[in-house]
């Protein structure tokens, strides 16, 4: 467990509390009725007031003071006291605003002398008002310090009340956030935001900017404490936004802070790197070294993650150094307690990982001093929990419970979802190793239930996808533990609940983006969003250019490609956005799995049978559905899966080799992964659906081999073949409710006009980023012609003559054009183009459309672009390269173009594994769709083309395995 500077750490750090929440209140001038009211004769008094009034409004409070200074001077040149009342309780509040209490104490305590020898009780009573609210501010602060957190709460109560009655809300702000503080130190977290809400409004009301910012810091907190990362990241970048136009460095330092903390947690370590470490520079440009410490020890902690997570010994080393350093840099200020305990508990996890178990439990124990009283659960907790993962990697498991017990009781008095997550999953070991499989079973699953709890808060399909990719080993555990039930004694309730289980691992950030995906987005209440999208398409296209112009040449290259990926990803959680603002769902469905007794019915419907694989090191496991029975496989690991296939995989992909030559491997894959049971169930069926693990994504299933009485044959012989992230996505998107009225049947976008020059923007995509094959597809900086694609065109619109079709080809299938096209209008749209891949940046992977002499677009459909794109199709036809692959992301389907698409609204998509042969493309495009309007269902229809051309002369596996459906296969075409 590792344990970093968490937000409400910093807030109790003395040297921080300023950097956290600290507030700039503006000057309200009251009515005429009140003890500030102002009856100027003399014109330049009244002028100077004004214009220091102005300044306020405009935010310039040090340039407003100076202006009362003035008019302070002025007034004691005049020997008016009464004047000088009024100047020095506006200065005292301006002041008070700017974080100078000891002085707005002093501009209060003159003006009071002044007002008596005017002996205007009121204004007098008011500044003894004040000097009141600044003593309990002041008393309630030290309270805090010293750890008597109610009695100062009792203190800035009455301050703030007081604050209230002046009516002057400035007063009350500074009273609020401290209040808020305490109850973060008391861990209080719903008064902790009542009190930060609270105090959004009131600087929302008098349009204080600089106010606004911290308390939205204040509230991205809350969010990040309840482990609503998303939430937080949205508070704290709106409050980052705000805060860089007031030049306030110590709140954006500690924004970026956050955001990094918040970032880390979502598995982005590069995205977190980058946050952490301009706060750390910003800090030390500051010369704040209290906050560089907690800079310091961020980053170990990102390291110490990233280090454990890729077995990287360099990371951990380098984490270690920056604990190091950040311990040197601590006083002995009790205050900085907090910074020491992350630190020393931070360096005996690394320690742990290198096997040093003795030096390890030295450190836990000198933290655990730290919080052994007080306030610190969760600090005692997570300690607790990491000495019994101590004595856990030892084997000693007796040793391992005691303080592993101990941990998992302060999570469930507390709540703690990460703290249970960790410690049920440690105990859930404990009593497998034990031989104790029951108990162990209960805690795997209570982690299961801990850790679902924290998905389901995370609304960003890229952030759910990082949050779970290393957090599986609950699930792992609990599914091998079951497995070993089944095979002791097979019942079809026992492979119920593994299927249950695998599939609340699997694809949940996919079946969110189907649920969302039929959320309308062309809405004019969603203007400022649409906005906010255009601008940071432009900030990408001026990055690309200037990036595409300074390539080899520029020392801040490196710097450029940041931001550029940066603001991709920006792009994308914008998009996402909008459809949170518009999805009226709620969350009951995020969670839901379909019941097998749902798929069973499902595949009766279509008599097919449906097998989900789960591989893993240990050992691999296959659920095999059909529409009266469910049973449990057990399947070779892993890595000997993968040695199985590799060499099948590449014959595959090259054409060149003798069709026959892979007869072999395919009949021995079919053996591996279709055991005999299953192959009877397909014997019955028309139609199989695999739910696909791993390097099985890669895998053609079609061109598996099965042996029967005649000797082997093709699966896709006798079975449609199609595929899904999961049985619950595909339940989902068959049970969708598409109220979309579509006007046309089918719209073509092919044969672009690959003739100009391409810009200098999206060759850099293409040649300098993809690093993906890109550049055999380049001549002379233009894209190599399709001569084939504008054909395959000619002969599905031939095919479609009874149909309303739209096409665009030539310079017409141009970027700008589809983006602007009724798009949801359709229920098949077909693209035949260039795709290309980019695994390394996935948002980046691009179908080539036509290039045009448009400032505005590269060319380029990439894949963050699709997903913003409104889609209601049934069907999706990628008749271009590559666009079933990308980034293979664990539980998580390939993050593909493919994928996009469903993003987008489409209900099943055809797409392709490999680089695929123009002609032969062509020809299988005429096949599929002849079959298509004869009625045929999708993946009827391709099975049929497959066949086709398995007789034909393109038999090689390569011109026809390669073509994959997607979704819902049952989709039919016909006439509108």
């Amino acid at each position: 467990m590792c344990q970093d500077l968490r937000p409400q750490e910093i807030a109790t750090n003395p040297t921080m509390t300023s950097s956290l929440i600290l507030a700039l209140i503006g000057l309200l001038f009251v009515g005429s009725s009140g003890p500030l009211c102002l009856k100027y004769r003399e014109v330049s008094y009244q002028g100077l007031f004004n214009q220091a009034a102005s300044l306020r409004m405009r935010g310039e409070y040090r340039k407003s003071y100076e202006c009362l200074q003035r008019a302070l001077d002025e007034a004691r040149h005049d020997l008016n006291p009464g004047l000088q009342g009024k100047c020095l309780i506006r200065m005292g509040i301006l002041i008070w605003n700017l974080g100078n209490i000891e002085e707005s104490e002093r501009h209060f305590g003159d003006a009071a002398k002044a007002f008596e020898k005017t002996g205007d009780k009121r204004s007098w009573e008011f500044c003894d008002k004040c000097l009141e609210i600044i003593k309990l501010y002041n008393l309630g602060k030290e309270d805090r310090r010293g750890g008597f957190f109610y009695r100062s709460l009792e203190r800035l109560g009455r301050a703030s009340l007081l604050g209230r009655e002046t009516g002057i809300p400035d007063l009350q702000l500074k009273c609020l956030r401290q209040e808020a503080l305490v109850f973060l130190d008391l861990r209080k977290l719903d008064a902790f935001l009542d009190k930060s809400e609270r105090g959004l409004a009131i600087s929302k009301r008098i349009e204080h900017r600089v106010e606004q910012s911290r308390f939205l810091n204040n509230i991205g907190v809350y969010y990040q404490q309840k482990n609503d990362y998303y939430q937080a990241i949205v508070r704290y970048e709106e409050a980052l936004t705000k805060i860089r136009t007031s030049g306030d460095h110590l709140t954006e330092a500690e924004c970026l802070n956050n955001i990094g903390l918040a970032y880390r947690e979502l598995g982005n370590s590069s995205r977190a790197q980058d946050y952490l470490t301009k706060a750390l520079e910003l800090d030390i440009k500051l010369g704040n070294m209290g906050s560089v410490t907690m800079d310091l020890s961020n980053i170990g902690s990102l390291l110490l993650q990233r280090g454990i997570i890729e077995n990287r010994i360099s990371d951990l080393d380098e984490a270690f150094g920056s604990f190091q350093r950040c311990l040197s840099l601590i006083g002995p200020s009790v205050a900085n307690e907090d910074v020491r305990f992350t630190a020393l508990n931070n360096m005996g996890v690394i320690l742990n990982e290198l096997g040093n178990y003795e030096a390890a439990r030295r450190h836990f124990e000198q933290a655990l001093m730290l919080v052994k009283y007080g306030r610190h659960e969760l600090e005692k907790g997570l300690v607790l929990g990491n000495i019994g993962t101590t004595y856990l990697d030892e084997q000693n498991f007796e040793r391992a419970l005691g303080p592993l017990k101990q941990s998992y009781q302060i999570g469930i008095r507390n709540s703690f979802e990460n703290l249970l997550a960790e410690s049920c999953y440690s105990l859930g070991q404990c009593y497998e190793k034990r031989q104790e499989p029951a108990k162990a079973l209960s805690f795997y699953l209570k982690a299961v239930e801990a850790l679902e709890g924290m998905r389901a808060r995370i609304v960003s399909e890229s952030f759910m996808i990082g949050f779970v990719r290393n957090k599986f080993g609950a699930f792992e555990r609990a599914i091998h533990i079951l497995a070993g039930q089944y095979i002791k004694q097979p019942t079809i309730e026992a492979c119920k609940q593994i299927y249950c289980l695998v599939e609340r691992m699997r694809a949940r950030a996919f079946l969110e983006s189907i649920h969302e995906a039929r959320i309308d987005l062309d809405s004019t209440d969603l203007s400022s969003l649409n906005d906010r999208q255009q601008a940071i398409s432009r900030i990408i296209s001026n990055l690309t250019i200037r990036l595409a112009e300074h390539l080899g040449t520029d020392e801040n290259v490196h710097a450029l490609k940041r931001e550029l990926e940066l603001a991709e990803e920006d792009y994308a959680r914008v998009v996402n956005i909008k459809k949170k603002s518009k999805s009226h769902l709620g969350d009951n469905w995020r969670n839901r799995t379909s019941p097998m007794e749902n798929i069973q019915r499902m595949l009766l419907a279509e008599r097919a049978v449906l097998l989900e694989y789960f591989l893993d090191e240990e050992k691999s496991y296959l659920i095999s559905i059909s529409s009266n029975d469910a049973e449990l496989h057990v399947l070779p690991s892993q890595d000997s899966i993968e040695i199985s296939l590799r060499a099948y995989l590449k014959f595959l992909s090259d054409p060149s080799l003798d069709p026959w030559a892979g007869v072999e491997a395919a009949e021995r894959i079919g053996r591996e992964l279709i055991p005999f049971e299953v192959r009877e169930q397909l014997n019955r069926a028309n139609g199989l659906i695999v739910i696909p693990d791993g390097i099985l994504h890669f895998l053609p299933f079609e061109a598996i081999r099965l042996r029967g009485d005649i000797g082997s044959r093709y699966i896709v012989e006798d079975q449609a073949v199609s595929y899904g992230p999961s049985a619950s996505v595909l339940f989902a998107l068959r049970d969708i409710e598409d109220q979309a009225h579509r006007q046309m049947d089918v719209l073509i976008i092919g044969g672009p006009d690959y003739g100009r020059q391409m810009s200098r923007a999206a060759e850099l995509v293409l040649y300098s980023l993809d690093g993906e094959g890109a550049k055999g597809f380049l001549k002379r900086s233009r894209l190599s012609g399709l001569p084939y694609s504008k054909k395959e065109v000619r002969n599905i619109v031939g095919l479609l003559s009874h149909h309303e079709v739209d096409v665009l080809t030539g310079e017409a299938a141009n970027e700008g054009t589809i983006k602007n096209w009724p798009l949801k209008d359709y229920k098949i749209i077909h693209f035949a183009c260039h795709g290309f891949v980019n695994k390394r940046y996935p948002l980046r992977s691009a179908l080539a459309l036509s290039t045009n002499d448009s400032p505005e677009e590269d060319g380029l459909l990439q894949m963050r672009e699709i997903c913003g794109l409104t889609i209601r199709a049934d069907l999706v036809v990628l008749s271009a390269c590559r666009t079933a692959i990308g980034r293979l992301e664990r539980s998580e389907s390939p993050m593909a173009l493919a994928r996009s698409f469903f993003t987008a609204g489409a209900r099943s998509v055809m797409s392709s594994l490999w680089a695929i042969n123009d002609r032969s493309t062509s020809l299988f495009m005429r096949e599929f769709y002849k079959h298509l309007v004869r009625g045929s269902t999708a993946s009827d229809a391709m099975r049929i083309a497959k066949i086709k051309f398995l007789k034909s002369r393109w038999t090689h596996p390569y011109f026809w395995s390669g073509y994959q459906l997607h979704g819902d296969q049952r989709v039919v075409l016909t006439a509108h």
